[in-house]
C-alpha cells in the first residue's frame, strides 16, 4: 500500500499528535466519535472484528491492525484522522464523503502501521534513544511554539488527557520515526545536477509561462440599437475612456465619475487584479486586447448582454523559466519521489520481516456501485 509521507511521520506522534496538541490541545481533547462507541455503516469486511466487539457498534478499543505484538486500535486511527475528516467533511457530502471517509481511515491505518513497523526494527537493532534527545526536543518545542513558557507546555498537555510521560512516549516514539528514516531513506537520496537537467529538458512545456496582461475592465449594458440615445451615451462613454487612456498614459478609470456621469449604463468596475494568463480569457476578450499597448483601451466586446472595455494595465511577453531557475523546485519534487519510493520499498521489506494483521470494520463506506466520476463537476 502507498504510505503518505508527511502523514505516516506525523503519526509517530508529532505532527498530528504532538503539534495538533501544542497547538490546540481543546480540539483535540475533543472526542472524535461519542465516548467510547463508533457506528459502523454496515456489517465488517473479511478481516473481522475484535473478539470484544458488539453487535451494535465498534468500541474505539478495537483492534485496526496488529503489528507482531503491537496493537493500532480503532481509537488511535480515528484520532489521528480527526483534522482530516473534519477536512472532508467541510467539503464533501453524500457518497462521497463516505467514499472520502473510508479511504482516509484505510491511509491513516497504514500509517500507524508504518509506525509500528519501524518502532519494532528499532527495537531489533538494539538501539536506543538518549533521555536528552527527548530533553532537547522538548526544549525545542517550548522555544518555537510556546515562547519559551514551559508552563504552557504543561497546560496543553493538561487539557489534552495526557499524562506527561503519555506525551514524552509519543514524543520519544516521533523521534525514532525520525532517526530510522533518515538512516534507511533520507540519507540514501541522492540527486545530481545531470538528474535536474534531465527532468527540465524532459518536460519543456512545464516551463513555459504564457503571455500575461494586467487587466482593468468596466462595462456598461449593451445600448439597443433600436434606442438612439442609449446608442450616443455608450458613445459618449467610450469616448470618455479614450480621452484619459491617451491623455494620460496608466491612469486608472475614475469608476465613481462614470457612475455619476451616466447613471443610466449600468457601470460595472473591476480593478487590476494580478496577472491573467491570456489564454485563460474569454475568446472575446483576447482577441479584443490582441495588440493593445500597456495603458491604452481596447475596442468595445460585446459579450452576453454587456459592452466591455478592456484597459490593458500592463503585459508580458510569453517566456521560459530558465533551467537555473527551476532548478530548485525540480530538486524537491525529485527528492521527493525517491523519497516515497525508498520509503515504501522499506516498509514492504518490514511488512515481510514482521507479521502484520488487519481488521476491517467499515466504519465508513459507499454503496459498492459508487462511481467517484459521478460526481465530478
Amino acid at each position: 500500500m502507498k504510505l503518505n509521507l508527511g502523514k505516516w511521520l506525523a503519526t509517530a506522534g508529532l505532527t498530528l499528535g504532538v503539534c495538533v496538541l501544542v497547538a490546540d490541545a481543546a480540539e483535540t481533547a475533543a472526542p472524535a466519535f461519542g465516548p467510547r462507541l463508533a457506528q459502523p455503516r454496515s456489517d465488517p469486511g473479511p478481516g473481522g472484528r475484535s473478539p470484544s466487539l458488539p453487535t451494535g457498534g465498534v468500541l474505539l478499543d478495537s483492534y485496526a491492525a496488529i503489528v507482531k505484538d503491537k496493537v493500532v486500535t480503532v481509537g488511535d486511527v480515528l484520532s489521528q484522522a480527526r483534522p482530516l475528516h473534519a477536512h472532508a467533511a467541510a467539503t464533501l457530502e453524500g457518497n462521497a464523503l463516505a467514499a472520502e471517509l473510508a479511504r482516509i481511515y484505510i491511509d491513516v491505518r497504514e500509517d500507524l502501521v508504518g509506525v509500528q513497523l519501524t518502532l519494532l526494527e528499532f527495537e531489533a537493532l538494539g538501539a536506543t534513544l538518549p533521555e536528552h534527545s527527548i530533553d532537547d526536543r522538548v526544549n525545542m518545542l517550548i522555544r518555537e511554539r510556546f515562547h519559551g513558557n514551559r508552563a504552557e507546555l504543561l497546560e496543553a498537555i493538561a487539557e489534552s488527557r495526557m499524562t506527561i510521560s503519555e506525551w514524552r512516549e509519543q514524543l520519544r516514539q516521533q523521534l525514532i520515526v525520525e532517526l530510522m528514516r533518515n538512516r534507511e531513506v533520507t540519507s540514501k537520496i541522492s540527486v545530481s545536477p545531470i538528474d535536474i537537467q534531465a527532468e527540465y529538458a524532459a518536460h519543456p512545456d512545464d516551463y513555459a509561462v504564457p503571455e500575461q496582461v494586467q487587466l482593468e475592465v468596466v462595462s456598461i449594458r449593451s445600448p439597443r440599437p433600436s434606442n438612439p440615445v442609449e446608442v450616443e451615451q455608450a458613445r459618449d462613454f467610450y469616448r470618455r475612456l479614450l480621452r484619459v487612456s491617451y491623455g494620460t498614459t496608466n491612469a486608472p478609470v475614475d469608476a465613481p465619475a462614470l457612475r455619476h456621469d451616466f447613471p443610466r449604463l449600468d457601470v460595472r468596475y473591476e480593478p487590476v487584479a494580478g496577472w491573467l494568463a491570456v489564454d485563460s480569457l474569454a475568446p472575446a476578450f483576447q482577441e479584443g486586447i490582441k495588440d493593445v499597448m500597456p495603458g491604452r483601451i481596447a475596442s468595445p466586446v460585446e459579450l452576453q448582454g454587456r459592452s466591455y472595455f478592456l484597459r490593458v494595465a500592463d503585459r508580458k511577453a510569453p517566456a521560459t523559466v530558465t533551467l537555473e531557475e527551476a532548478a530548485p523546485a525540480i530538486e524537491r519534487r525529485l527528492r521527493n519521489a525517491k523519497e516515497q519510493e525508498l520509503m515504501e520499498s522499506w516498509i514492504d521489506t518490514l511488512r515481510a520481516k514482521y507479521h502484520v494483521q488487519y481488521f476491517d470494520h467499515a466504519l465508513f463506506q459507499a454503496p459498492a456501485d459508487y462511481d467517484p466520476e459521478d460526481d465530478a463537476p
